[in-house]
């Protein structure tokens, strides 16, 4: 066995690791994707499910309010303004938010390289 043979075999171990340090960072995207998809969907309900709340709870404001509430035209404009805002609004900005950040390189991206 010469020197020749030591670093060869240096060379397939250093080749060997490289491959494992990818195989992690892959399967630690993987995971992370996974994880990903589960909030991103979590989100989604939870913010249709707040905004469908919102809106029946509008809709029972405008439907009972000459029988029960008696609320004034400018109460009933700004409730339906507000209404508008939030059903825009909400989703436009807690998702492109999340989304945005989900699209941004994260340190296993810049160790892996």
């Amino acid at each position: 066995m010469d020197l020749s043979d030591g670093i060869r075999s240096t060379d397939a171990v250093n080749d060997i690791t490289d491959a494992d340090k990818e195989l992690s960072s892959l399967l630690l995207k993987q995971e992370r994707y996974k994880a990903d998809t589960k909030h991103r969907l979590y989100l989604a309900w939870s913010i249709m499910g707040i905004i469908i709340v919102w809106l029946l709870a509008v809709i029972g404001i405008l439907c009972f309010n000459t029988r029960f509430f008696h609320l004034s035209d400018i109460v009933l404009v700004t409730l339906l303004g507000t209404t508008t805002v939030t059903v825009i609004g909400l989703p436009a900005i807690v998702l492109k938010g999340f989304f945005q950040f989900m699209n941004q390189n994260t340190d296993i991206d810049r160790h892996s390289k």
